[in-house]
């Protein structure tokens, strides 16, 4: 068994074997845990450390106001995620967010495509093959159309210029006008020079436009004083689009977008030249807004959503969503109650807070602009655009709040979860909570119990258990509250109990014997001495390298078929002489995996928990083998002679072992 020395001794140590030896008063072989200090380790959560009692541990999530998105769980008020909540406006607290409420529609299968407030008048153009639109909003639920087109087929940009909103429009065909002005409350259509306005933006004492040019098949930069005489600035190139222009700091900006790539241009008015900034290489559904002094550039890259700052020096990133709500539409960013506002977060400088959420019936609205000190919004229902706005005095009907995994500062150890403590104001008709918890990262979520008024009445805290014998390295939590529309719950802290449990190491004290003339297992007598016996043992010790330890149970198989890292089950040569549970380990390439088994029979191991004590599963071969050896630090060494006597020498040495 194992390297084979087994069949003539007691123990191995990195292949060299050794003869046990005790007496009742010194046993040869002891086998224990070894002491473990983490019970003793003051990882609690400082908050909470006095309510600590019978070995309990505390940790808790008491403020929500260091904004989310964070991973691991860090004791500085931050969070993994939140949708439909507030966790700013009461400090310590979390309730649902206001909601929005229907303010106008537009029907005929119309899609998004740009607004504008121009004084008191809110301008929102559609998009639709050959009849786009353009509409005023006047007050919260009066939209009145401007135009109907004829082959516009849609509404592309919007910006102020002197008294006049400038407007850019896509033709189907012909030679309609596209770019118009709102003015005096009307429109007024003016140039019909190229196809398409893409994007337009006045800055300073010019306006700016980026329209597309048949002849180059690409974008161009243009600008004028008076909107009749136009300068050709620059040339974006075949199949390159410019999106936008933007003004920071009183000089223009413009992005170039070629499939999944922008580009980022800042355009020198006095050298007549454009300078490029940076490189976007994935950016889509993308936006930009000026928020305080900054360019905000928002999007989805590689499938996260991101935003970035730019001051006119440097660009930074300030957002890389790390969350697995798809929902978030960084599209349309705007700024509302001093806060750069998207949809499903909002930035207010430093961090981010979960954002505007609001739905119409099952669809969720999109916000996009700041009218009349109130936070609109658009969704699509059916064949129809819903305008709404954010009503203080609705709520939503649900949120929730995510908490970042617990447990990172002891990462590699076990924690038996014992409840969740959760506080919060007294619980009012129609009001509920819900805590569940995650151990996949916030993958999945399993409900642990609930605070409901219908059964529990005016509750302000409850203790939830966890399932007896509830075992988790890190966990998530959830809380989800339900309100009646009018009315919200409020979660005031959660905290939860636990105890850690880490994996135990084995400790052997053994007596071996280091005498001459030892008889082995077969019967043999050992050719070493007893000085070359003892040598080995402390040439192990002092190398203060890990050696491997064959115990008194040691067994070892190969595998007969390839093993997956998902296998629970291996087929191996032979069982016999395999406890019917135990452990195995599969030592490849110097990297060890550690499983546990629940059955051995002839040429099977089944019922395998893989990846055990903090190792990872991994695939195998007919070419690997496994084993229940140990690896192992000689800690001590005693050694005692019985005689000097030079020709036999009579000697037991004590070693202890320790499993790392």
């Amino acid at each position: 068994m194992g390297s084979g020395i087994r069949n003539k001794y007691h123990i191995g140590i990195n292949s060299n074997g050794f003869m046990l030896r005790g007496t009742p008063e010194n046993p040869a072989y002891i086998k224990s845990d070894a002491p473990s200090f983490i019970q003793n380790a003051n990882i609690s959560d400082p908050q909470f450390a006095q309510f600590t009692g019978a070995g309990w541990q505390n940790i808790g999530q008491t403020d929500w106001s260091g904004g989310f998105q964070r991973l691991k769980f860090k004791d500085d008020a931050s969070f993994m995620d939140g949708q439909g909540v507030d966790t700013i406006s009461e400090y310590g607290n979390v309730s649902l967010q206001h909601n929005f409420t229907s303010a106008a529609r537009i029907t005929g299968s119309h899609s998004y495509g740009a607004h504008f407030v121009h004084d008191t008048d809110l301008l929102y153009g559609t998009v639709k093959s050959g009849t786009a639109k353009i509409f005023k909003l006047i007050s919260a639920g009066t939209l009145t159309p401007l135009s109907a087109y004829a082959g516009i087929s849609a509404v592309n940009t919007m910006s102020r210029f002197g008294n006049d909103t400038l407007i850019g429009l896509t033709r189907t065909s012909g030679t309609l006008k596209t770019l118009i002005a709102y003015r005096n409350g009307a429109i007024s259509a003016f140039r019909s020079t190229n196809p398409i306005v893409r994007s337009v933006k006045g800055v300073g004492i010019r306006a700016y436009v980026g329209e597309y040019i048949a002849a180059t098949s690409g974008d161009r930069l243009s600008y004028a004083t008076n909107l009749s005489a136009f300068t050709s600035a620059y040339n974006a190139g075949k199949n390159r689009k410019i999106k936008r222009i933007e003004d920071l700091n009183g000089s223009p900006y413009f992005f170039i977008e070629e499939d999944r790539k922008v580009e980022l241009f800042r355009w020198d008015e006095f050298g007549e030249r454009a300078y490029s900034i940076y490189t976007f290489d994935d950016l889509t559904s993308w936006g930009v807004t000026k928020y305080i002094s900054l360019i905000v550039i928002t999007g989805t890259s590689n499938g996260r959503s991101v935003a970035f700052a730019f001051n006119g020096a440097r660009l930074w990133q300030i957002f890389n969503d790390q969350l697995s709500d798809t929902s978030y539409n960084f599209s349309n960013p705007f700024v509302y109650d001093n806060n750069l506002q998207t949809k499903g977060a909002s930035w207010d400088g430093q961090f981010w807070f979960p954002g505007l959420y609001g739905k119409y019936a099952t669809v969720q609205y999109t916000p996009f602009v700041n009218f009349a000190n109130r936070a609109y919004g658009y969704a699509i229902t059916g064949t129809h655009i819903r305008l709404g706005y954010y009503d203080t005095t609705k709520r939503q009907l649900s949120g929730t709040v995510e908490g970042s995994a617990l447990g990172y500062d002891l990462a590699s150890v076990d924690k038996l979860l014992n409840c969740a403590n959760v506080n919060c104001k007294a619980l009012a008709t129609g009001q509920m909570m819900e805590v569940s918890y995650s151990t996949d990262d916030g993958s999945n979520y399993t409900s642990l119990g609930t605070l409901k008024f219908a059964t529990e009445g005016a509750l302000t805290n409850k203790k939830i258990y966890f399932p007896s014998g509830f075992v988790a390295r890190t966990w998530n939590y959830k809380v989800t509250l339900v309100g009646t529309g009018t009315t919200t719950p409020t979660l005031q802290d959660i905290s939860f109990e636990y105890r850690p449990v880490p994996y135990t190491k084995r400790r052997w004290n053994i007596s071996v014997d280091a005498g001459n003339n030892v008889k082995l297992l077969n019967g043999q007598i050992e050719e070493r001495d007893g000085k070359a016996i003892m040598s080995q043992l402390w040439l192990e010790k002092e190398q203060k390298r890990t050696v491997v330890f064959e115990d008194v149970d040691a067994i070892s198989a190969k595998f007969v078929s390839a093993m997956t890292s998902a296998n629970t089950s291996a087929r191996i040569n032979n069982a016999r002489g395999f406890p019917p549970k135990g452990r195995i380990r599969v030592r490849k390439s110097g990297v060890i995996e550690e499983m546990l088994y629940t059955s051995a029979d002839g040429g099977a191991i089944k019922g395998i928990t893989r990846g055990q004590k903090g190792t990872k599963a991994r695939a195998y071969t007919s070419a690997d083998s496994f084993d229940n050896n140990y690896t192992v630090l000689v800690t001590d060494i005693k050694e005692r002679i019985n005689n000097t006597d030079q020709i036999k020498t009579e000697s037991v040495a004590t070693i202890t072992l320790l499993e790392v």
